[in-house]
């Protein structure tokens, strides 16, 4: 074994990633070093790299190497922009880095990963007996495939429970995805999913794969006074973070347009009547005005020239909206 975890490195992209078919690239060994002296001094690091540089494997190295020689073995958190990066993360990168660690005798056992995602990604195993047992007593041929592929999620082992596997409609995976869980429930003890949220919240993974959706979810939970959705890490790595921002605006962003406000408007009116406040009906007629004043101050900036990125329009907001 190397004296430090960057002579290890070092040697691993310089000796034997060579002999499997992985020439030395300057830039992904620099980029590899430059992660790994962020881990060690526990700061953060903005990398950037050329497509092909092979920033993946260069940030399984530096974690795994980090991990290696760290007093104390903690899982890492990658988190992504796609599906797609994270099965190529499972599938293809982890899996044969592990290898060629296990071959050189770097690691003594293979890299192990989860992956995390919503729970709506999840089969239920209560409400998918009651759609099954739904499905069956129609006795329809149709329904064949169905059955089978139901009776399928239903007998595989406690952590192949991932509905985006499933050969289902979006239809059906909403009639059994995991929706809401109680102590309640039949299945609460042998709940597939309640074991699977257990033994991810240990640190039996060298690797927690999620999305940035679901970290942002994470923290804004934690803010609200919830558990946290993943056990202590020693690193997180956001794969693709120019994505986060588009991520952040998704999950504490407000939507609001004219229909809503109009609602709220007719709403305040029935309660009027039903209450006899009459004063009412001035902060109605102010607020179906300003409404009508924001949107079409908001619709005539849009009519002229402006410049799109990413689906979104940029807006100067002026003394009249902020007081609005």
């Amino acid at each position: 074994m190397a004296k430090s975890a960057e002579e290890l490195l070092i040697y691993l992209f310089d000796e034997i990633l060579p002999k499997h078919g992985m020439n030395l690239r300057v830039k992904q060994k620099e980029l590899s070093l430059e992660m790994l002296r962020a881990l060690r001094e526990n700061k953060l690091a903005l990398c950037e790299a050329e497509v092909g540089t092979g920033k993946t494997h260069a940030y399984i190295l530096a974690l795994t190497v980090h991990n290696i020689y760290s007093d104390k073995k903690i899982p890492a958190v990658i988190s992504t922009s796609t599906i797609a990066l994270q099965k190529a993360l499972t599938e293809e990168y982890i899996p044969q880095i592990s290898g060629i660690l296990l071959e050189h005798h770097v690691i003594n056992k293979p890299l192990s990963f989860v992956v995390r995602k919503g729970k709506r990604h999840y089969v239920c195993d209560s409400r998918l007996k009651i759609y099954e047992t739904s499905i069956k007593k129609l006795q329809r041929e149709v329904d064949a495939n169905l059955i089978l592929e139901l009776a399928r999620l239903g007998e595989q082992e406690f952590d192949r429970i991932d509905l985006d596997d499933a050969v289902l409609t979006p239809y059906v995976k909403g009639r059994i995805n995991v929706f809401r869980c109680n102590k309640s429930c039949p299945y609460s003890l042998l709940c597939r999913f309640m074991n699977f949220k257990k033994k991810c919240m240990t640190d039996n993974f060298d690797f927690q794969i999620t999305n940035h959706n679901y970290i942002l979810a994470d923290l804004i939970g934690q803010k609200q006074g919830r558990k946290p959705l993943f056990p202590g890490y020693g690193a997180m790595v956001f794969d693709e973070s120019h994505k986060l921002i588009d991520a952040a605006r998704q999950m504490y962003s407000t939507v609001w347009d004219e229909q809503d406000a109009e609602f709220i408007v007719g709403l305040s009116e029935v309660n009027r009547r039903t209450t006899g406040m009459d004063e009412l009906t001035v902060l109605r007629s102010q607020l179906a005005e300003y409404n009508r004043q924001i949107f079409g101050r908001l619709a005539g900036d849009l009519a002229g020239n402006h410049t799109r990125e990413g689906g979104r329009i940029e807006i100067v907001i002026g003394s009249m909206e902020k007081s609005i």
